[in-house]
Order: C-alpha cells, then structure tokens, then sequence
C-alpha cells in the first residue's frame, strides 16, 4: 500500500512546477563555451571525496580559483590540472565511499538523466566525457522546461555586472564583497559602478546604497545574500559605534593605493569586526526600505574542507531578527545541523522563513523526517522547501527531480499515517514547493 502511494504522489509531483529558491549557476556562455568533463557532474561530491580520503592536492575542487569569490584550495606550486583521465583514476578509488551519499546520488541522478548511464566506471567515463559537448548545446531555457522548474533564484557574484537576471534565472547579490571589505579592491569595485569617489565611510556608504538602488530598481535583483560570514567569524551583528567603523574603513584606504599591484592585500576579519557589522546592519536597514528579502547562510559549511560549525549556529542571528521585525529573512539549509534550533525560531519570529535548500543532499534521510516534522510545526507559508543550491544546470535538473522522489515519499507518509488529509498534503507541497518562493522573493 505504502508503495502504491509513493507512486501516485510522485506522479503528482511529476506535473508540479517549482521555483529553485537557491542556486550558484553560472551565466550560461559560460556553461556552452568552457571545457567540461565528467568533473562537472562530480560537483559537490567533490568535497566527499575529499573527506573519504581523495588528497586535495591532486585535484582541486570546482570552487578554487574562483577570484571573485576569493576562494582556493590554496597555493600549491607544482600543481598541474588532470587531464579526465588522471582525474578519474584519482577519484575512482574514494568514489564507492561516497555515491550513496546525497551529491552522489544527486550525481548518479544527473547520469541517468542525461547520459544513459547510472554510475561513474572505467566505461562510462569516456562516454561521459564524449556526450558533454553535445549538451553544451542546449540552453538553460531548454534544461530546465524539461524538468519543470520555472524560476531558478540564483547567486549573483557582482549582481547584474558578473551574472545578469535572465528569464529563468532570477538573482539576488551576494553581498559579502560589499559589505565585509579587507581591502582597496572591494572599494574600487563600488567606485567603479557607481562613478563615486570614496575616502571616507560616509562616501563608502552612499556608493553601496546608490549601487543596490540602482541592482534592485532598474535591473531587477531580488534580494540580499549573506554567505561567508560564518566560514570565518560568528554569525552574530552587533552594534558598533560608526566611529569604529570608520576608523576599521580608514586602515583599508591607507594600507595600499588605489589600482596598484598590492590593491588586493588586506587587513584580517578580527580587525574590520566593527566595519563589517556596521555595514551589515546597514544593509538590513536598506532591505526594509527596498523591499527585498536577506538570505543568510547557516549551518553546514559545504565546500569548505573544514571550519568552526558553531559560528554558523542560527540562533546567534535572533538579536538581528529582534533589531529588524520589519526586514524579511530566510535563512538557509535548515541551519543544518541546528535544525530543531532554526525550526523553532522560525515558528517564534514573523519575519523569518526557513529555506530548506540542499538538506535533501546533506542528509537525504533527515530531510524525509524533518519535512514531516515542519509539516506540523511552523506556519505552511514559511517553508520554502526547494532549492538545489547547485553549480551547474546538469546537477540542478537532477536535485529537482530528486527532490520529487522525496516529496512523492514524504506526501505518502503524511497521508498513509492518517495525519494529514490528502488535499491538506497537496496544499502543503504546492505551497512549499512554488507558491511560498513566489511570494518571498515577489518572483
């Protein structure tokens, strides 16, 4: 009986439409034009491969050399890039470790869809490697109708300068480079868009606020992302007096000129602590007079290798969800693992939402149980349940459609139980799965 609802939800779910809610998908010329391999499929698997033992030396992930992120597996001068086929002699001894794991399924997923094959082998490799150019040649647009997915909210390093709206990608800045300046680069970028001269805090604030106006009002950018944050410092924004933050601002100015060879060396995080708080609570400010929505990442540090989980604890951000009852939040991955932490602070505050983007790769089993959990715990409309958080438009079709196999399980679970009537499950899954997306980010 049980299975029998399994598959009449998930031809349900099949028909369904979704809204991604969050996603790292770069512009699509560069999807069509750079070299690919099987490593694109890889993705996020990457880190556990990494975990299960894989040297990091060998390969480096798909992150590092990211610049305008500033992110690196490190400086290693005797590295060279694999070819596919030294690549995948590295990974095919950690792969069995980690295909069971949820980016491995997401992986296995995205072959199967795409390339006939379930499984990464010494024979499906080539043919996977063969098969890429030709799926080059699709668009985003044709990706994703296939998979039903009509809106991908979407990470935009720079906004509308390195990763533009499109009809199906629709973007919110990442406002790290903004408002956690180390160095003379981050200022020149707002001098840069914006025709300001900045030399003071006060000029450096109003560049940011004339670049977000312009981002939100006449490109169409739909909100503000927090990410790095906890990767380095507590996920916590105090107030600091501007006079500190100006005089954090000034040792930026004065460590190295404007556009010289030096621009991109900087001061530490400890010791801009009261600049980046002040800009931060800035930003929340201009959040509310926008109208748009701040996205923060909690919990799980994904890509990372490696770091301090607490600083990404969720509950030390209840002083700003305090400060800011009028400002709208989601926060991301169900502050995985804080969890039960984030879901009761999302059932305690009005303006918080829980977006529970990639716990479904994370944990594929603790996102089954706590989509039961929320079902009856918080608000229907303050779920946003899907996101593939992904980094190619391959791995992003395959989250979707395994986030249908979950939900087509999670709906038989519900309902086979008695707990809940049909049509209040499929209430739930439409909202979770589309409306509440809509609606947070006015799509």
């Amino acid at each position: 009986m049980e299975k029998q609802a399994v598959k009449y939800y998930r031809d349900i779910m099949s028909e369904m439409h979704l809204i991604d809610s969050h996603a790292h998908i770069p512009p699509e010329a560069a999807f069509k034009n750079l070299p690919k391999d099987f490593s694109e499929v890889i993705d996020y698997a990457y880190n556990d491969l990494v975990s299960a033992g894989m040297p990091i030396n060998q390969w480096h992930s798909p992150f590092d050399g990211y610049a305008p992120m500033a992110l690196s597996d490190g400086v290693d001068p005797l590295y060279k890039e694999p070819s596919p086929e030294e690549k995948w002699e590295i990974v095919k001894k950690y792969w069995p470790f980690v295909k069971n794991m949820g980016p491995g399924i997401c992986a296995r997923k995205t072959l199967q869809m795409f390339f006939g094959v379930d499984d990464f082998t010494d024979e499906t490799v080539p043919l996977i490697n063969a098969r890429l150019p030709e799926l080059q040649k699709k668009t985003y647009q044709e990706f994703y109708d296939q998979v039903k997915v009509d809106k991908v909210v979407n990470i935009a390093v720079h906004g509308s300068y390195g990763n533009p709206p499109t009809e199906k990608l629709e973007a919110l800045i990442y406002t790290d480079l903004l408002t956690e300046p180390v160095n003379r680069d981050y200022v020149q970028f707002l001098e840069s868009v914006t025709g300001e001269d900045i030399f003071s805090l006060d000029s450096y604030v109003k560049a940011l606020d004339a670049y977000l106006e312009q981002e939100v009002k006449e490109h169409g950018i739909k909100g503000f992302k927090l990410h790095t944050t906890s990767f380095i410092r507590e996920l916590e924004f105090s107030l600091t007096s501007k006079a500190e933050a100006e005089l954090a601002f000034d040792k930026i100015l004065t460590t190295t000129a404007r556009g010289s060879l030096l621009s991109g060396k900087g001061r530490s995080y400890d010791e801009m602590y009261p600049l980046h708080n002040y800009l931060q609570n800035h930003l929340i400010q201009k959040s509310i007079e926008l109208q748009v929505p701040v996205q923060i990442h909690t919990g799980t540090f994904g890509g990372s290798n490696g770091g301090k989980l607490q600083n990404s604890n969720p509950v030390l951000l209840s002083s700003l969800l305090l400060r800011y009852p009028q400002a709208r939040f989601d926060f991301l991955h169900s502050g995985f693992p804080y969890t039960r932490e984030l879901g009761e602070m999302v059932r305690e505050f009005p303006n918080l939402s829980i977006n529970v983007t990639w716990m479904q790769l994370l944990s594929p089993r603790a996102f089954l149980d706590y989509m039961c959990e929320l079902a009856f715990w918080v608000p229907v409309n303050k779920i946003i349940g899907y996101g593939s958080d992904e980094l190619t438009v391959l791995n992003s079709c395959a989250a979707a459609e395994m986030y249908r196999d979950d939900m087509a399980r999670i709906l038989a679970s519900l309902t086979e139980s008695g707990d809940m009537a049909e049509k209040d499950a499929l209430f739930f899954a439409k909202r979770i799965s589309y409306d509440n997306a809509k609606e947070h980010f006015h799509l």
